[in-house]
């Protein structure tokens, strides 16, 4: 059996994948859309996934949506 790396130990510890809690000075944001607005350059929007800032959609003036991994 292969042996647990300290990297592998922590990608499959209980809790892992979940989006880390805000600091108590932070506890009382709230997401809120602050759009639309004038824009210039080729990026139209950019949006996270409140609870997993490890994932964020942009789209593209052009029409593109990338979504991050």
């Amino acid at each position: 059996m292969p042996q647990q790396t300290a990297a592998t130990a922590a990608l499959t510890a209980p809790g892992a994948g979940q989006a880390p809690e805000a600091p108590p000075e932070l506890a009382n944001l709230q997401w809120r859309n602050i759009g639309p607005a004038f824009m210039i350059g080729r990026v139209a929007d950019v949006e996270g996934v409140p609870g997993n800032p490890a994932i964020v959609y942009v789209g593209s003036a052009s029409g593109g949506v990338w979504k991050t991994r």
